[in-house]
């Protein structure tokens, strides 16, 4: 009886260490995940902060993924080195941490940095040619780590240009959605204006090509019949001078 209550002791003894130990191992594989989770959250806090710049009015959220799989792991005695594998980009983020030390191990943490900034958005549908006024756009705070073919947050773009595809109500400008506008289409009628010091003689011509605000383009005066080069004005207006 008394080697089975001693055999009995023996192992709720090593039992009860053997819990002890593992409660010890957890509370260390948490102490580590929360260590390893604040130093990227501060280092992807720290690069948002870089990537935002001089944006007016922006703003930043960091997100880093929950750790997992760390129990199999030592406790790391020498500290911990962080290298950013996507450099200068916001988004996504996979940061890999290194423990140094005799015993090196390393993980990978993934992440998300989101930049919000204002950006101009259609607020109505607008078509394919169309001149897009300041009533039919607003300035938005997006997420710019996602608009890939870029963004405009300056009326100012929007001068002299047309739409070269349709867009929908919510849709993100961007400068690839836009050519210069053409003040003379080829084939208009144009009134040809030649003028010096005051003088302004006028004739009537036709233009033989396309052209922008300020672009010399060919056209043919109807008067004499001959071709000449001459500079869009817009308005069915083309200019030369003496």
């Amino acid at each position: 009886m008394k080697r089975f209550l001693s055999s009995w002791l023996i192992f709720v003894l090593l039992a009860a260490g053997a819990v002890s130990a593992d409660t010890a191992s957890k509370e260390a594989t948490e102490r580590m995940s929360r260590d390893i989770t604040g130093r990227v959250t501060k280092m992807l806090n720290n690069k948002a902060s870089m990537l935002a710049g001089n944006l007016k009015g922006s703003s930043w959220k960091v997100e880093v993924s929950k750790l997992t799989n760390l129990s199999r792991l030592e406790p790391c005695q020498m500290g911990f080195a962080l290298e950013d594998t996507r450099q200068g980009k916001s988004g996504r983020q996979r940061v890999k941490v290194r423990c140094e030390g005799p015993r090196n191990w390393s993980v990978y943490v993934a992440g998300d940095i989101q930049i919000l900034a204002k950006v101009l958005v259609a607020s109505e549908p607008l078509s394919s040619g169309s001149r897009v006024g300041t009533g039919s756009v607003s300035l938005q705070k997006r997420d710019i780590s996602d608009l890939r073919r870029g963004y405009l947050s300056d009326l100012a773009f929007l001068n002299g240009k047309v739409l070269k595809r349709r867009m929908k109500a919510g849709d993100v400008l961007n400068p690839g959605m836009f050519e210069v506008a053409q003040a003379v289409n080829r084939g208009d009628s144009v009134q040809i204006r030649a003028g010096k010091n005051g003088l302004i003689v006028t004739m009537p011509g036709k233009a033989l090509e396309d052209g922008a605000a300020g672009e010399n383009i060919r056209v043919r005066n109807l008067s004499s019949g001959k071709e000449i080069v001459a500079t869009a004005q817009g308005n069915g207006i083309v200019s030369i001078g003496f």
